[in-house]
């Protein structure tokens, strides 16, 4: 079966994949390929990954898929840890892609989810989670311009009173840190008390591990700093969940490649 079959299927939007969504897709892939439950991850590779792709993706090296879905878990802990104690929470999803927390169970009936991205990535994942438990609304926004980004979640219905779970995975890298923070300070400053921001950060030292695994595509050459950017945070409170991340062993300790950070408002 080729992509054009499979995105052209059951009205699935049949634009070609542009490289954002194919991140998104491979990130979906190592989910639906792991011990970890994510119906949407399925689909994903149902309708979307073709057998060329798929076996490119097997050939990619293990860790960053372990990194991924390490993250994922430390942020799902805390995030269903917080939705515990909300009635009707909402979850944004900070350039959210392919995200399945809309049936991963992580969140009472009555919550909701906002998915902040770009228009080619939403229409995907509107069809992938058209028959979700948890409804999601789709956000075409620019997490750069975050007065923009605000006013747009308040058009799509999101009630700044109502406490909120901020969720920036794989971002920062994109962002750069000078927007991060900007970016951070804003919803900091919108937030309800009792709001929460999880944000997941690659290790700088992940281009030292890139290297060392002679890994000549690795896309970046420098990765930001999240623990240093986030001492300038005020308002909030910051904690570093404890993840089980790969680590790159150095000679008087070891560095996890993945941090996840969890901001209480």
């Amino acid at each position: 079966m080729t992509q054009e079959d499979r995105s052209t299927n059951r009205g699935w939007p049949s634009a070609p994949l542009n490289p954002i969504e194919e991140s998104a897709i491979l990130q979906a892939f190592w989910r639906a390929n792991a011990d970890f439950e994510d119906p949407v991850a399925k689909r994903v590779v149902a309708h979307l990954v073709t057998e060329e792709m798929a076996e490119k993706y097997r050939a990619d090296n293990s860790v960053y898929a372990e990194i991924h879905l390490a993250s994922l878990r430390a942020a799902d802990k805390a995030l269903s840890a917080w939705a515990d104690r909300q009635d009707a929470p909402s979850i944004v999803l900070l350039g959210g892609g392919l995200d399945g927390r809309a049936e991963r169970r992580l969140l009472p009936i009555k919550g909701k989810i906002y998915n902040i991205d770009t228009p080619p990535i939403l229409a995907r994942y509107g069809a992938l989670t058209a028959t979700a438990p948890i409804p999601s609304v789709a956000v075409p926004a620019s997490l750069t311009k975050p007065d923009a980004l605000l006013s747009a979640l308040g058009t799509a219905g999101w009630e700044s009173t109502t406490p909120t779970c901020f969720i920036a995975e794989g971002v920062l890298e994109f962002t750069g840190p000078a927007r991060m923070l900007t970016l951070l300070n804003a919803l900091i400053g919108r937030a309800a008390q009792g709001s929460m921001i999880l944000l997941q950060a690659l290790d700088p030292c992940l281009v030292v591990y890139a290297e060392q695994i002679g890994d000549e595509t690795f896309p970046w050459r420098k990765l930001p700093d999240a623990g240093a950017l986030l001492q300038q945070i005020e308002g909030a409170e910051v904690l570093e969940l404890s993840t089980d991340a790969p680590t790159l062993d150095g000679p008087e300790s070891s560095v996890a490649l993945s941090h996840v950070y969890q901001l209480n408002i």
